[in-house]
């Protein structure tokens, strides 16, 4: 019994489940099954799964058993069709049968759906069982011959006698003749005479011995032009009733290979005759030319190869182990070796080598492999240049442009991180809703919300400093930052580690952007205890306000005469001795292990207060801990306090097409929506929203899209529907875009651009404002976008 199908009915009504489906049910058959009742709902059907049987009634008011018979044979889709009748006439019945319904059961007759249904899938399941299985044997065929007519390999089938049965198409571009020249032609009578002989020895012996199957042999093969050329072939023989019937015969032509090999050995050879005559050159070279032997010993070297390694003399250097004393690394003569033993000759092969005071060079060898009689790689001769110092300069420029790539970078994954932010934010304001405010729950929700909006300004900062553009600073209350951050921090922080604070809240504000702050705050913080994650200690943060007008605070060539805010990060940890000290700002240095930190952290801190006007300094000693001071210049102006009365969500009960191919983006937008009271229609694709907003536009009271979406961005799906219906109000998301901005949106009729992710109110704010034809003010959030 098939325990377990797909079934879809094609039923009067799709809003109770079908009496025959329950019947199934009620058999104990595991069913997975959709009803539908119109052609749409039927196509829709069929794209989106397959179906193993299907049940349909004679007619509904559009469609019945007829059409679905239509619809499958237009589609070629071979899955069986019991029809239910009610009453029927016999001859409409016999009709549905000679189309292809498979059987048919009335409505008095339930038992019999049973057996029916058990027979049609055991029938269905042999027939496709068996188109399995002829496919299988036409896709292997032709995939067989294929790759034997296409191969450049040589392919050929030869009888006991040495008549050729079969020949590839290759053999054409190879030896010059067309299969059909060959086939029942005797292969020896192509053979070179001087390798004739050696060639039927080696065929007869193998028909003597069935144990000797494969066997490899070279010979010359007259071309059609009369040229010999030379073939390896291998040769496996085929048995029939215990006997040997024949031999497949895979050929490559070698001739160039062999004339190669001939002329290397001959330019080795007129290389050692010559080496007299370049004894001058081998003496005045400003590079390293040496000789060597396989087992790490020079053999000679020049004066500049002496000098580089740091040597005083030639004899000196000759009696060193160079694998053992100078190769840095012992595996790269390994792999020199290897490549010469398998090409005969290196070429800027580079490696690291220890000078004799102890630093480290980098140099490229270009080498030569010397070979025995024999052709065993016995040694090898070359040159060695010093590159030390342009692979510095190398390194160099490739830190500039991995920054250079940090920036490109950042706007690629600025969209999809937004729209990650998105779904955590409306999650978490879902979350809200149904929890009591002021609540613990709460409170750590409203650290979540927090949180989200500091990684979308950090995800503007990091547009911003892709883009080379200056970030828009504001009077802040500094206090208030660092207190945040703390607060996000001791989270995290290992309960061994003691957390102090000193915050003055009558400091006075700054002219900074907040986020930058909170940044490195967070990095000064995380470096500190992560310096005591292991022992333990104490992180303690200060916040005051200075004067150096004395300069009894920094001298004045650290920082300038001024009233500053001093921001001071002092943990007990390991500390820091001077040479390190000394590079800790440089971009990409670190004395983390891999894995554990880029190097960008302390630099990017640099950076931030550089841009503020600020100085930053640190006094480590190791073993006794650190302190970072950052000094921020005051600002005496005001500063706007932030409005933290709640402001009440305005609600609405308009009709929204709301559009986002991020489909767990739009099912949780479609419910923060639905919470605000409108009548939400999600659509993830921007075609299919298209079409259905063209069936009925009148149908629709607001559209929200995505513009980074396949096939038709938010932009072009906006034009589209404006074109049908001028007056719709259109509200454009975006995680990110560097193709439309604000001003290009509303110049094309658009009525608001936001930034994912948005807060509930500000969404509510914006539909109303859109709804009521309210003109939006200057947003500063959408005026920062990047062009």
């Amino acid at each position: 019994m098939h325990s377990s199908f797909q079934l879809l009915v094609v039923s009067q009504s799709c809003d109770d489940t079908d009496e025959f489906v329950q019947t199934l049910l009620d058999a104990g058959y595991d069913l997975f099954f959709r009803i539908v009742c119109n052609a749409d709902d039927f196509v829709r059907a069929l794209k989106d799964q397959s179906w193993d049987l299907l049940l349909a009634y004679p007619a509904t008011d559009k469609f019945g058993a007829a059409d679905v018979l239509k619809q499958l044979k237009a589609r070629n889709l071979a899955i069986p069709l019991v029809v239910i009748s009610n009453e029927m006439e016999a001859e409409d019945m016999c009709q549905l049968m000679a189309d292809g319904a498979r059987d048919y059961v009335a409505r008095q007759d339930m038992v019999r759906l049973i057996p029916v249904v058990e027979r049609e899938m055991t029938t269905f399941d042999d027939r496709r069982k068996s188109r399995y299985t002829e496919y299988n044997l036409r896709q292997s065929e032709t995939y067989f011959r294929t790759l034997i007519e296409n191969t450049s390999d040589g392919i050929g089938i030869l009888a006991t006698d040495g008549t050729i049965r079969y020949e590839s198409p290759s053999v054409e571009k190879m030896l010059g003749y067309t299969p059909e020249e060959l086939i029942g032609k005797n292969v020896f009578d192509y053979i070179h005479p001087d390798d004739i002989r050696r060639v039927v020895i080696s065929f007869v012996k193998g028909l003597k011995s069935l144990n000797s199957r494969t066997r490899k042999i070279h010979y010359r093969i007259r071309h059609k032009n009369g040229s010999w050329r030379t073939l390896e072939t291998r040769g496996r023989y085929l048995e029939k009733d215990g006997e040997i019937d024949g031999i497949v015969v895979n050929y490559w032509d070698i001739t160039d290979k062999a004339e190669a090999d001939k002329d290397r050995k001959t330019a080795l050879a007129q290389l050692r005759a010559s080496e007299e005559r370049y004894r001058s050159l081998f003496e005045g070279s400003r590079d390293a030319v040496f000789m060597s032997q396989l087992n790490g010993m020079f053999i000679d070297i020049n004066p500049a190869g002496i000098e580089m390694l740091g040597y005083t003399s030639r004899e000196e250097l000759l009696a060193t182990d160079i694998v053992g004393e100078i190769y840095l690394n012992s595996s790269d003569q390994k792999l020199m070796e290897s490549e010469l033993h398998d090409k005969g000759h290196l070429k800027d092969f580079e490696l690291q080598l220890q000078h004799r005071q102890g630093f480290v060079l980098t140099v490229l060898v270009t080498a030569i492999a010397d070979l025995n009689e024999r052709n065993d790689l016995v040694g090898y001769h070359g040159i060695m240049r010093d590159i030390t110092e342009r692979k510095k300069l190398r390194e160099q420029l490739a830190r500039a442009q991995k920054l250079e790539a940090i920036g490109t970078l950042a706007g690629g994954i600025a969209h999809d991180f937004n729209n990650i932010l998105a779904i955590i934010l409306a999650f978490t304001e879902l979350t809200r809703d149904e929890i009591e405010e002021g609540s613990e729950p709460d409170l750590y929700l409203n650290h979540i919300v927090n949180a989200i909006k500091r990684a979308k300004e950090l995800i503007r900062q990091i547009l911003t400093f892709s883009h080379q553009m200056d970030r828009t600073r504001e009077p802040v209350q500094i206090h208030i930052v660092v207190e945040e951050t703390l607060k996000m921090l001791r989270a995290s922080i290992p309960s061994l580690i003691e957390v102090k604070q000193h915050i003055d809240k009558n400091c006075s504000g700054v002219l900074a952007d907040p986020t930058q702050i909170h940044q490195v705050v967070m990095n000064l913080a995380t470096n500190a205890y992560q310096a005591m994650r292991e022992e333990g200690g104490v992180l303690e943060v200060n916040l005051d306000m200075v004067d150096n007008d004395t300069y009894l605070i920094e001298p004045p060539e650290i920082l300038p005469k001024g009233k500053y805010l001093r921001i001071t990060v002092r943990d007990t940890g390991h500390g820091m001795d001077a040479e390190t000290k000394a590079r800790i700002f440089d971009p990409f240095f670190t004395t983390k292990q891999l894995g554990e930190g880029s190097g960008m952290g302390l630099s990017v801190v640099h950076g931030i207060v550089k841009a503020h006007n600020g100085v930053i300094t640190v006094n480590s000693h190791a073993s006794v801990g650190s302190t970072f001071n950052v000094y921020l210049p005051q600002h005496e102006g005001a500063i706007n306090a932030d409005d933290a009365s709640p402001v009440e969500v305005p609600l609405g009960k308009e009709r929204v097409l709301l559009i986002d191919d991020n489909r767990e983006l739009a099912r949780v937008e479609g419910r923060v929506l639905e919470r605000l009271g409108y009548q939400v229609t999600i659509d993830d694709s921007s075609v299919s929203a298209l079409d259905r907003f063209n069936e009925d536009p009148a149908a629709w009271d607001l559209v929200i899209t995505d513009q980074a979406m396949p096939k038709m961005t938010g932009v072009n799906l906006a034009r589209e529907m404006m074109k049908i219906r001028p007056d719709i109000p259109v509200i454009l998301l975006t995680g990110y875009s560097d193709i439309v901005t604000a001003e290009k949106a509303k110049s094309m009729g658009i009525r608001e651009f936001v930034m994912k992710p948005v807060l509930s109110q500000e969404l509510g704010i914006t539909i109303r404002r859109v709804l009521d034809g309210i003109s939006s003010s200057s947003n500063t959030e959408r005026e920062m976008l990047i062009d």
